[in-house]
């Protein structure tokens, strides 16, 4: 536990830059660990929105910065913890900072958290004391040996983040390329589990993932704020038919859903024939991110009529009528200004998104002699509709 002092100290400098604490108070004598002091301002620093509920409890503590990093967004873990249910009995098989965890626990679940390094096993403890969290029991080993050590070791979900860093240090993606391995220990997790949850990168190709996991019964792109943050599969040893989620969460934690069979995100979209066709008063589409990982292209034309696809490579569908319920940005189209018009935008306060478009944004911005609006209302779009570039000034529709 951080003593009385320790915390004072926290508090005190939590705006203060660790390398600048160390160098002003490294030779004073002080009734704490100033390495650790200093370690608890800058994880607090960086975690201060993504941890926000968590942080309020001025005696949480930090192992070490990458713990920190590597955690789950607190709006993530209570989504977790929501999918796993209360009630049950859930295996944590790699804890860290031990986010998903006391989510888990202070939800209802009977949990064991597993956490190979001694360090961060006995912050989660101490954590877990502060939280509340009464149902939470903290293992420090190696958590394949743990659970593979005794036939009776199993639960109603298992839950494993990998680490994504390989034996140099360097990131890594791939299951195989983390540690544990999951595809070496699949069988001995879908034995023990009745579902498995298992927390991946968000840059893994789908594809791959179901081959690769092929009991996956559903897999959900996960963002916060816009972010896709990770790529969360559901398996089973049964197996069955998988679905395809897109979970967006705002910044205020609300969740939306946007649900399709497997199949049907192999299906193709209807698409616009000719630029010509985007006039003011249709609406422009843009999916979320977490829809974009997945890539339902053809589920959104069958999900919503009327929507259109603009070119196989620009992400973005355009419609007659209004869909509200549409995962993402409705805006409704105000003007396809040509090079004269363009013009009478310099100046003016809107934000630019490209799609496939020869520019990148910033350059747009600049060519274009806008500024970015503070709030998200209205845009201009550098888009391709088939092969030809194009520009779309809209304001949003949906709110």
């Amino acid at each position: 536990m951080l003593s009385k002092e320790c915390i004072e100290y926290v508090q005190a400098h939590l705006h203060e830059q660790s390398s600048a604490l160390l160098l002003r108070d490294g030779s004073r004598q002080w009734p704490f660990s100033l390495k650790e002091a200093v370690v608890q301002v800058e994880c607090r620093r960086k975690c201060r929105s993504k941890l926000a509920r968590f942080l309020e409890e001025k005696s949480f503590r930090f192992a070490d910065m990458v713990c920190a990093e590597q955690a789950s967004h607190e709006h993530v873990a209570r989504y977790h913890a929501a999918l796993a249910g209360g009630g049950i009995s859930v295996i944590d098989m790699t804890a860290g900072l031990g986010i998903d965890s006391m989510s888990m626990a202070m939800a209802g679940a009977s949990v064991t958290a597993i956490e190979l390094d001694a360090g961060r096993a006995s912050a989660l403890c101490d954590n877990a004391l502060t939280m509340g969290a009464s149902s939470l029991k903290v293992v420090c080993g190696d958590s394949v040996e743990w659970l593979g050590s005794s036939a009776e070791r199993s639960a109603d979900v298992i839950f494993i983040d990998p680490a994504r860093r390989d034996s140099a240090g360097k990131r890594a993606y791939g299951f195989s390329d983390c540690v544990p391995d999951l595809l070496a220990i699949r069988p001995l997790l879908l034995a023990r589990s009745r579902r498995l949850l298992v927390k991946a990168s968000p840059l893994l190709d789908v594809t791959q993932v179901l081959r690769e996991v092929p009991e996956t019964t559903v897999v959900r792109a996960v963002s916060v704020a816009g972010e896709c943050k990770e790529l969360l599969l559901e398996a089973r040893a049964e197996g069955g038919d998988c679905m395809m989620v897109a979970v967006d969460i705002d910044r205020e934690g609300n969740v939306k859903e946007f649900a399709v069979d497997s199949q049907a995100c192999v299906s193709q979209p209807e698409y616009v024939d000719y630029h010509k066709d985007i006039a003011p008063g249709m609406y422009l589409y843009e999916p979320s991110a977490s829809v974009m990982k997945l890539a339902p292209w053809g589920a959104l034309s069958e999900r919503f009529a009327g929507l259109r696809k603009l070119g196989s490579s620009t992400h973005l569908y355009l419609g007659d009528r209004l869909h509200e319920d549409f995962p993402g940005r409705v805006l409704i189209i105000e003007a396809t200004p040509q090079r004269a018009a363009l013009k009478s935008l310099k100046g003016e306060r809107i934000n630019v998104v490209t799609r496939n478009y020869p520019l990148p944004a910033p350059q747009l911005e600049k060519k274009l002699g806008v500024r970015p609006a503070p709030s998200a209302e209205r845009f201009i779009y550098g888009l391709r509709a088939g092969s030809t570039p194009c520009l779309v000034v809209g304001s949003v529709a949906v709110r």
